[in-house]
């Protein structure tokens, strides 16, 4: 079956008042419902409890769709509740393309997982199967992470995350980020990081990630036998959080790898020396003596787009 929304009438000025439901719904989470394919195109839709909530082996598109507004106030506890814009439990394939999601909130806190920083995301967009968010915007959101995923493929290209939150893989996902660019949240959160942990892979190709406040493992983690490549990428971690030098979790470093997590990048990368975390240093973490690590490379600044265009004369131009 497939259900194509290509357009949608407009009503000015009307007000629709109704229990709290998630927009679209596909599947059963009993399983069962058999290949459903479903396409969403053309719509603004704002103030909703959440977008979409796709279970078994159903196959969502949304194309040229503007989501703002959300506020997730469910319960984690209820029918799912963990949704906060889109989520995806076991279907085939996601895809979200030259849409907008923005000004979205959950009131739920990101779950801690270790006692040195590592928590599980909510993420505005959550799921496992394959992800591919292709000229996709991100801003303003304050989700708790902006992507969650828990297993399969990931594939982001030429979007922009900006005030929106990091991204988490985890369980042997593989993830490519291209030609993307991350302007991540000044004040420190714990989701505001590129985080790779339980033999998952972040590949960052032709992409920059800022973070002008750095924090731990702000902008980049990997945990538990998960590993971050960059390839021809930019990476900022800004000043160290502002503190005593002898207060307790002070400098801590922008770029950690903990449990057998790892980093590598190529010669065409670079990366921001952060307190602690000198060019020789870098250069070990990321097991790349040519690591490009000299200044300045990018603006100092907290706002997008101009903290991630390079600057003419500096270390990459």
């Amino acid at each position: 079956a497939t259900l194509a929304v290509t357009s949608i009438a407009t009503c000015s000025k009307a007000i629709v008042v109704s229990y709290p439901e998630t927009f679209l719904q596909t599947g059963s989470p009993a399983g069962g419902s058999g290949s459903v394919e479903v396409t969403v195109r053309n719509l603004n839709a704002e103030g909703l409890l959440s977008f979409a909530n796709v279970w078994g082996d159903s196959n969502l598109t949304i194309e040229k769709v503007k989501i703002s507004g959300v506020r997730s106030i469910r319960s984690s506890t209820d029918i799912g509740g963990n949704v906060i814009v889109v989520q995806g439990t076991g279907l085939s394939k996601l895809t979200i393309r030259d849409s907008q999601i923005v000004d979205a909130r959950t009131y739920r806190n990101a779950v801690p997982l270790t006692d040195d920083g590592v928590y599980a995301f909510n993420g505005a967009i959550l799921g496992d199967g394959i992800l591919v968010m292709d000229n996709v915007t991100m801003q303003r959101n304050q989700t708790q992470g902006a992507v969650y995923w828990l297993g399969g493929t990931v594939t982001i290209v030429s979007s922009r995350f900006d005030g929106a939150q990091g991204v988490q893989v985890t369980n042997g996902t593989v993830a490519q980020i291209v030609n993307s660019a991350f302007s991540l949240p000044e004040i420190s959160d714990p989701t505001d990081q590129i985080i790779a942990m339980l033999g998952a892979r972040v590949e960052l190709i032709a992409s920059t990630v800022t973070k002008f406040v750095s924090g731990q493992g702000q902008p980049l983690r990997t945990e538990t036998g998960g590993t971050i490549a960059l390839e021809g990428s930019a990476i900022y971690g800004g000043m160290p959080s502002p503190c005593s030098p002898a207060a307790a979790g002070c400098n801590l470093p922008a770029y950690l790898a903990t449990r057998g997590g790892s980093f590598t990048a190529d010669d065409d990368s670079w990366v921001l020396p952060v307190g602690s975390q000198d060019a020789a240093a870098l250069k070990t973490l990321f097991n790349n003596a040519n690591l490009r690590t000299a200044e300045p490379a990018l603006p100092s600044s907290p706002f997008f787009p101009q903290n991630v265009i390079p600057l003419v004369g500096g270390a990459l131009i």
